[in-house]
């Protein structure tokens, strides 16, 4: 009995697909043409224009029958099986089970069975066949293809929404950055007079958007890559208004809008377009991954003092094979302004070099240090400098509404036909470990105020910070950018209700930090003032898109002017969302 029910097991998982086989050799539709590679190159190996069409046909085909050759495969398993765990019954009794790979005499000489391996060994044989007529289709690493060729897209969600192609050769993101802040102020009555005395003026507390950013980039053609993002927070005077006390308004501002073309010998890649000028660790990093709510006063100091840190310019970079270190070299417009053009023969010439003396490759760069320099030899914009900076946490959104703690203004506009600037960069990260410092100076030759002269002034600045991410994680080193990427969490933050009505929860990750802080704008008679800063910070990393920031800043001001030094205690908190 047994013995029949075996035979009409295989026979309905075998003889259907017999038939079929069968009932496809009897039609009269001819075979698929087989791939003929004289047809799809000429003699010296160039592809016509057909070729890339028979390549991806044969492709499709090897992939269809390799797939129904691993089907047959488990079919032919799942049979075999079967006949060594139901061995022919003798005197009512089951014997014992065959070992491994020993067929019981008699029971593999099943006609199905023959027949569906004679059919495996003939599929075998044409893909082999199919394959040695050209051995490199499928591999797309030796044999390439076609730019353009297949422009189907799909989408995916990989930190932000994601289209792109099967070869990725096009692509297009939509996103954005969303940033609120609310911060809070303690300053002594003095050092609110009015710039004039050398004061910051007003700071009282403030809910605002930081940064409201739209963002559209992409690849084209597989080369050619582009960004465009504009920031709608950003605050301006209206013509005519008193001072920057006076009532504002927004206008939306151009941050990076460039199209670079890469992968070109020699000299890597050529990006034009409004971009960063190619200085400083910490002004090269995504805004929206800061560890801190606010980046160091070189920021505002020389990396990017009106502009956002974003000119319009020309810029080549490139890094060596192995990632062990980067150059960039730009030709900028020395613009004053955050709406992507420049005027006039104000010019900058900016280049940046880092070396990454170690990485830890198991490890994903748990274990780095960065090495870094940078300068910039740059003509004043209408013949004017100001050197100012703002405080480690802000008073309103971005624009004329920010206190400004120090300022060279305060002594009178400085007259210069040119700035000078230099930095150097350290990084170093051990685990979940990691310390950062920058030092920045700019030399102006031959500045003026209202006809005095006052020699080559050198002004400066830099900070060290240290941050230990307590849940494990470490930092990303981006070995191209040459500075941090975002930390993805190794649990994300959640609070919910299960299945069953009980609350569970992730715990994301969380890092606490610490900066100091300084500048110095006093040399050769010119009084901007002196700040020295000590940064505490707690972040809470929700997930690779969302996180929370708390800052407690502590701030030292020198006396300036009419105004005494004085203290400023601030404490702000960030909620941060990028796609």
């Amino acid at each position: 009995m047994i013995n029949r029910f075996l035979i009409v097991i295989v026979a309905v998982i075998v003889l259907p697909l017999i038939g079929a086989g069968a009932a496809h050799a009897q039609t009269d539709t001819p075979p698929p043409a087989v791939f003929n590679p004289a047809v799809a190159f000429d003699g010296a190996g160039a592809s016509n224009p057909a070729s890339a069409a028979d390549l991806q046909r044969l492709y499709n085909r090897l992939e269809q029958q390799d797939e129904e050759l691993r089907q047959l495969r488990d079919q032919l398993g799942t049979l075999q099986n079967e006949v060594r765990v139901l061995p022919p019954v003798s005197n009512g009794e089951f014997p014992a089970p065959q070992p491994a790979g020993v067929v019981p005499a008699g029971a593999a000489e099943s006609p199905q069975v023959f027949q569906l391996q004679d059919r495996l060994d003939a599929m075998e044989k044409r893909l082999d066949d199919q394959a040695a007529q050209h051995p490199s289709v499928g591999n797309s690493s030796a044999d390439g293809y076609e730019v353009g060729s297949d422009l189907h897209f799909s989408a995916t969600w990989n930190k932000g929404l994601q289209f792109e192609t099967p070869n990725k050769d096009f692509r297009f993101h939509v996103g954005g950055v969303l940033q609120f802040d609310l911060n809070y102020f303690d300053n002594p009555p003095g050092i609110q007079n009015p710039a004039s005395k050398g004061g910051i003026g007003p700071q009282p507390d403030s809910l605002d958007f930081r940064r409201i950013r739209l963002r559209m980039d992409g690849t084209m053609y597989e080369v050619f890559d582009w960004i465009v993002q504009v920031d709608f927070a950003n605050m301006v005077t209206p013509a005519g208004t008193p001072n920057a006390q006076s009532p504002a308004t927004t206008s939306p501002a151009f941050d990076e809008m460039y199209i670079n073309w890469g992968d070109i010998p020699y000299i890597g890649n050529l990006r034009f377009g409004n971009i960063k000028e190619p200085m400083g660790f910490e002004h090269m990093m995504t805004d929206s991954q800061l560890p801190f709510m606010e980046r160091s006063y070189l920021q505002d100091f020389v990396f990017g003092p009106f502009n956002g840190g974003y000119a319009p310019g020309i810029e080549m970079i490139n890094w060596r094979q192995d990632l062990s270190a980067t150059w960039s070299l730009g030709w900028f417009g020395a613009d004053d302004d955050q709406f992507g053009f420049s005027l006039g023969n104000d010019y900058a010439g900016t280049g940046r070099l880092t070396w990454c003396p170690y990485y830890d490759e198991p490890s994903g760069g748990a274990y780095m240090m960065h090495l870094g320099v940078s300068g910039s030899v740059q003509s004043t914009d209408e013949g004017f400098v100001r050197l100012r900076t703002r405080g480690d946490i802000r008073s309103g959104p971005p624009g004329i509404l920010n206190p400004i703690y120090v300022d060279t203004n305060y002594t009178g506009t400085i007259n210069a036909n040119s700035q000078n600037i230099f930095c150097g960069e350290f990084a170093c990260v051990m685990g979940s470990f990691s310390v950062v410092a920058e030092y920045a100076g700019s030399t102006i030759p031959n500045a003026t105020i209202s006809g005095v002269d006052h020699g080559t002034p050198l002004f400066q600045g830099g900070y060290v910070q240290c941050a230990y991410l307590l849940t494990g994680e470490h930092e990303v080193y981006d070995r191209k950018r040459a500075t941090f990427e975002r930390i993805v969490p190794y649990e994300n933050a959640f609070w919910v209700h299960d299945a069953n009505g009980n609350c569970c929860h992730g715990w994301g990750a969380w890092q606490i930090l610490a900066r100091y802080n300084t500048i110095d704008l006093n040399d050769n008679g010119i009084t901007g003032g002196e700040l020295n800063s000590f940064t505490l910070g707690l972040n809470w990393i929700w997930n690779a898109q969302a996180r929370m920031q708390f800052n407690y800043d502590f701030t030292d001001r020198s006396a300036v002017k009419t105004t005494p030094q004085a203290d400023i205690n601030s404490v702000g908190t960030r909620f941060s969302f990028d796609f």
